[in-house]
């Protein structure tokens, strides 16, 4: 058990309303699911958020919210989501919030950024063919920053990338595997080079909704 999940834990039992600070099945339970949520990759700061509590776009949560009741009907159409916005609208908190209950009925999900996906796919390493297979092959994926800023301004850079991430989502898209896109940016044409901005595009007319959502930096606000 790690250190963060140590420090969840105690914080979890401190404010239990059932043992008040003893220690009980309930936090038990929580200390099981924040295990899941770390090997799935999930950001920390996510682990104790509720969708229940998202304040930021009326009409995205009412629509996120049918997603989430209905997860096991979603997984089945095997679609997927372009949730594209300004900073801090709740992106990252939303897609999250998805594969928490994903994770807790037993779906294999990971959390990734683009950032990571460029850094292993660029590596040398002899793990990163099967790090690109993995994550073809999860339940449910998520694919937070997905933002051209991350791409080097390089032609072996971009080629390299491009390819690799568009047989990542041809593969999950074609295999009716569930992705979750979080992007500032408006569509693929922005984010990669035209070749495969028409490719990634192509495949996603088919298989992608994408949803805009609005909203102030839910950040600054919570400030």
């Amino acid at each position: 058990m790690t250190k963060r999940i140590e420090r969840m834990h105690k914080l979890c039992v401190k404010n239990c309303k059932v043992c008040k600070g003893i220690g009980c099945d309930v936090c038990s339970r929580k200390k099981a699911r924040m295990m899941q949520y770390e090997k799935a990759g999930i950001p920390m700061e996510f682990w104790d958020k509720s969708f229940k509590n998202f304040s930021g776009n009326s009409n995205f949560k009412r629509f996120f919210s049918s997603a989430l009741k209905n997860l096991d009907s979603f997984y089945e159409k095997g679609k997927s989501m372009f949730i594209y916005g300004g900073l801090g609208t709740g992106k990252t908190y939303s897609a999250c919030c998805m594969l928490k209950i994903a994770v807790t009925k037993g779906y294999s999900c990971h959390y990734t950024n683009m950032s990571d996906i460029i850094n292993k796919t660029l590596s040398r390493d002899e793990g990163s063919g099967s790090y690109i297979k993995e994550l073809s092959e999860y339940d449910f994926l998520v694919i937070d920053e997905l933002d051209k800023r991350w791409i080097f301004p390089s032609e072996k850079t971009k080629i390299i990338f491009g390819s690799n991430i568009e047989n990542i989502l041809r593969n999950r898209f074609q295999n009716m595997l569930p992705t979750i896109m979080c992007s500032n940016t408006i569509s693929f044409e922005e984010i990669f080079d035209e070749d495969y901005a028409k490719a990634i595009s192509s495949l996603s007319s088919k298989y992608v909704k994408s949803i805009p959502l609005g909203g102030l930096d839910l950040r600054r606000k919570n400030v």
